[in-house]
């Protein structure tokens, strides 16, 4: 319960992580740091489904969140990928 997208971990666990890596992020440089995400495009939809899920205004104490993911996104969007490979609703088959 109280799980975040379709990851389960609480969010205050992951407004913790993404602290943290926004801390990294900032003494070491956004570039060192995207070295460790994995460019994985399963990753992509949960990660824009996490990104959805965030209200500016009732957030705003965890603009980190909105933070990390932009920069997750960004190396994620520039992976190539065949775009019904990420889209959950088409249960995964492949268009002709």
């Amino acid at each position: 319960g109280g799980g975040v997208g379709a990851w389960s971990a609480p969010v205050e666990v992951v407004h913790r992580a993404c602290r943290l890596l926004y801390v990294l992020a900032k003494v070491r440089g956004f570039k060192t740091v995207l070295k460790f995400f994995e460019p994985n495009v399963a990753h992509l939809e949960p990660c824009l489904d996490l990104l959805n899920g965030q209200d500016p205004v009732a957030d705003a104490d965890r603009w980190e969140v909105r933070y990390v993911l932009l920069l997750w996104l960004s190396i994620l969007v520039i992976v190539p990928f065949a775009l019904n490979s990420v889209d959950s609703s088409a249960g995964g088959a492949p268009a002709d």
